[in-house]
């Protein structure tokens, strides 16, 4: 079925979807449109072939979804891929439709506390579970988190830029990230998990001041000057959330606290403190044996013939699965390796 909206062309592959309306802050790579399939509202991702760039963000995003979206690999706070399929030069990915984007929550002004806590305690879970599977996000920032605006449920999304990391293999050229949230060792053409802890300092700074860390490029701040920054927040932030930032936002990315310890504090402080509507179960993680680890490191991104070929294996595979594309995935019941 082929829906038009002014230049844009969108196809689907049945009439149980139906194209409401582009949505306005399209991603870095692609174009969004409202949509619904039957009385389910979703978001359909359109990702054009035009430039290897693009067809490699789209190779990229769609192989953390469909690796995120097994049923044994799933994690709530990370968007869950629904249905993907490949058209006429056009990769285009079904997703859940939240209510807003963080970006769009704040709507400029701070978070309150209370707010600010329960969709901390998601991030921090989400982020440490990618790092687990090897993934690093690369795009941190509140454009980038969606959420329903009663704070119940806030996902990561767009892994365009995402990159696979293993234990010998933890810097990776080029770094992407949006400046106000890119980590000092990025400047170099370095990044690692310790750099995605940044561009989250740098995300909860904005929640607590509506301002951004790094306004602009002439932005030039000292880890110093980023320290006071963090002690000047008393009053206006818990003494959780500065005991974080103060090593969260560590220059040195070797001194710089992991995604694990991060959500080791912050579990305890939960147990001790017990704020309102943050759940952050304790879950044991069992080592995510070999055959399940994430391998986008394999692909060949300079190949687009071979990089449509692998997203047309990946969609087959998705496609297999035997389960309801709706089935909520809850903390801790749906994966043995959930964290």
């Amino acid at each position: 079925i082929e829906y038009k909206h002014g230049t844009r062309k969108v196809i689907t592959p049945s009439g149980k979807y139906t194209i409401e309306r582009p949505i306005g802050d399209s991603s870095s790579f692609g174009f969004l449109f409202s949509s619904k399939f039957g009385k389910k509202r979703v978001l359909i991702k359109q990702q054009s072939f035009d430039e290897c760039a693009y067809c490699e963000a789209g190779l990229r995003e769609l192989s953390v979804l469909v690796y995120l979206s097994d049923p044994q690999m799933a994690h709530p706070n990370i968007i869950r891929l629904l249905n993907a399929w490949m058209i006429h030069d056009n990769l285009y990915l079904v997703i859940p439709q939240m209510e807003c984007s963080l970006h769009q929550y704040a709507n400029g002004a701070p978070v309150p506390t209370e707010e600010r806590m329960i969709i901390l305690t998601q991030l921090i879970s989400a982020l440490r579970y990618l790092h687990v599977c090897g993934i690093i996000h690369r795009d941190l920032r509140a454009e980038n988190v969606v959420m329903n605006r009663d704070c119940s449920n806030v996902c990561l999304i767009d892994f365009g830029s995402s990159r696979m990391v293993t234990p010998h293999r933890q810097t990776l050229g080029k770094y992407v990230s949006t400046f106000s949230c890119r980590a000092p060792e990025c400047d170099t053409g370095h990044f690692s998990k310790a750099s995605d802890v940044w561009s989250f300092g740098c995300l909860l700074y904005e929640l607590i001041t509506a301002k951004s860390l790094f306004e602009d490029e002439d932005t030039s701040l000292s880890p110093d000057d980023v320290h006071a920054i963090i002690d000047s927040l008393e009053g206006t932030a818990t003494d959780h959330e500065i005991f974080l930032l103060q090593r969260i936002l560590e220059w040195n990315p070797e001194h710089r606290i992991t995604s694990d310890h991060m959500y080791e504090l912050h579990y305890r402080y939960i147990v001790r403190n017990k704020p309102p509507k943050c759940d952050l179960p304790r879950i044991s993680f069992r080592k995510i044996p070999p055959e399940r680890r994430f391998a986008q490191i394999t692909y060949k991104y300079n190949d687009m013939v071979q990089m449509r070929k692998n997203m047309k294996d990946l969609i087959d595979s998705f496609k297999s699965r035997k389960y309801s594309l709706f089935t909520t995935v809850k903390a801790g019941g749906v994966s043995r390796h959930s964290l």
